[in-house]
């Protein structure tokens, strides 16, 4: 929500509100998503949150096609994906494509596919693909060392580009 309304994540209510009332336009509905937005901050009143989200997405759909990306959603609390679920199903009829991303190697972590949706397994990259990336993310680090990285790594690319910014702020 913070990055469709342009604002970061430790926006004040007002500068989350505001955004909204700018996407909204005047009137009822924009009234209507102020005070719901305002009492969900002020943690009152949480029971509106698939609502709130839904109207803030239709009113980007209705106007542009967008785009919902969740990241990590393997972590996110029964709640959390309930109100994802309600929140696409309220917004079905509109050019609104949500990406959710789960890891399916996290023991214990709930991955439940919409009915609808297109799975798309990523494999590991390949070790043509891995050193390719570790090169351009980190071209200065010695050979042995990112040798170390790549075997560690697995074709995990988050692996090899964090170890890779780790190893080079430590200078080791």
């Amino acid at each position: 929500l913070v990055s469709a309304l342009g604002v970061g994540h430790d926006a004040t209510d007002d500068e989350l509100v505001g955004p909204t009332r700018v996407l909204l336009g005047d009137g009822e509905r924009a009234d209507l998503v102020e005070s719901t937005l305002r009492r969900l901050l002020e943690e009152r009143d949480t029971a509106d949150a698939p609502w709130l989200l839904a109207e803030v997405v239709r009113a980007l759909g209705e106007r542009d096609p967008t785009i919902v990306a969740v990241d990590d959603a393997h972590h996110a609390p029964a709640s959390l994906r309930d109100l994802l679920a309600d929140s696409r199903r309220r917004v079905r009829d509109l050019p609104v494509l949500w990406v959710e991303a789960y890891r399916t190697d996290d023991e214990g972590a709930p991955f439940d596919a919409p009915p609808d949706a297109r799975v798309t397994q990523l494999p590991p990259l390949a070790p043509p693909q891995a050193r390719a990336l570790l090169a351009a993310a980190a071209a200065e680090l010695p050979r042995s060392i990112a040798a170390e990285i790549l075997e560690a790594a697995e074709g995990n690319p988050l692996f090899l580009l964090e170890t890779a910014r780790l190893v080079a702020e430590r200078g080791e």
